[in-house]
């Protein structure tokens, strides 16, 4: 029980670490509070790549006060983005605009919030606020468009640390907020605890029959299909991680994830064949993968003298 334990300790370490990378990637700050834009709140000039002149227009309700952040979901298109964007943002009843700034788009990922900053409006709660982004250079092919991935733009409210620290009111207004904001990160935890939580289920508990098991696993796999990032290094060791214990716990063949390994084939060139190429590329990644498992057990079977016993029959056979 206490090397289980430790284990447990180890994938939870492992597990944080992966948060920190997610929150890393979406520019999410510890010491900030957020308000999630809908895309009924932003309004594009045109679908598709931003040209000369174009403008969109936002606005927002800020619900926390200290506002010094709005960062806006892009697209490059799968190419090199030549123009220039003229960021400006100002209050509801003001006349002028608050801060504007110019911003070269070749720095701007796909699908990932690109954050405007500009100096903190510490009165900002309660109020609501317009910005705009217009397009300085933009021509087709080489230019950028708005990405409706979700959210599609985020406002945000910076505390620091020496004003948490300073009033107890408002640490605590914080805390409250910052827990009710975590919520919409609930699939990052989820994605990053996933092995953890799969490991105390496995090996602290019987109650979950061994199919949801696999439903978990092929989840995984299945959701980079129509995830933007496609498959990272984290997906393909939580994938190997999972898939490798569940094997272990049930003694496994090596032709489960061979046959595992045959399916996603099947499907990567069914995807290819309607020519939905991204789709058929994430399978076939997935694809690899498991013949890599099979290759380590077929090498665990044959020369350290492992005995499986599930075979793919028994195992295509089970309710």
């Amino acid at each position: 029980m206490t090397k289980k334990i430790f284990f447990a300790f180890i994938i939870f370490i492992y597990g944080s670490i992966v948060m920190m990378q997610k929150f890393q990637e979406i520019d999410h700050r510890l010491l900030s509070l957020e308000v999630f834009g809908k895309s009924n709140q932003i309004s594009n000039a045109r679908n598709g790549e931003l040209i000369k002149g174009d403008i969109v227009k936002g606005g927002f309700y800020s619900k926390y006060p200290n506002l010094g952040q709005l960062a806006v979901r892009f697209n490059n298109n799968n190419h090199d983005s030549e123009d220039i964007v003229l960021f400006r943002i100002k209050e509801e009843k003001s006349q002028d605009w608050y801060f504007q700034a110019e911003y070269k788009t070749d720095q701007f990922l796909p699908h990932k919030l690109f954050p405007f900053g500009f100096p903190v409006i510490k009165d900002s709660k309660d109020k609501t606020y317009y910005f705009e982004i217009e397009s300085l250079l933009g021509v087709n092919n080489k230019g950028i468009s708005v990405d409706s991935g979700n959210p599609i733009f985020t406002a945000k409210g910076i505390f620091t640390k020496a004003e948490l620290i300073s009033d107890y009111r408002i640490l605590f207004y914080y805390i409250v907020h910052k827990a009710s904001n975590l919520l919409h990160y609930l699939p990052i935890f989820l994605f990053a605890f996933s092995p953890l939580m799969f490991y105390v289920l496995l090996y602290f508990t019987s109650i979950v029959k061994p199919i949801l098991y696999l439903t978990a696993i092929t989840l995984v796999t299945l959701s980079s299909a129509i995830n933007p990032s496609g498959v990272d290094n984290n997906s393909v060791v939580i994938v190997l991680f999972m898939f490798a214990l569940f094997s272990n716990k049930n003694n496994y063949e090596s032709r489960i994830s061979l046959f595992f390994s045959s399916i996603y084939l099947l499907l990567a060139l069914i995807f290819l064949f309607v020519n939905l190429d991204y789709q058929a590329n994430i399978f076939a990644i997935w694809c690899y993968v498991f013949m890599w498992i099979t290759a380590i057990q077929l090498t665990r079977e044959k020369y350290f003298g492992y005995l499986p016993t599930t075979t793919l029959g028994k195992f295509l056979s089970r309710d």
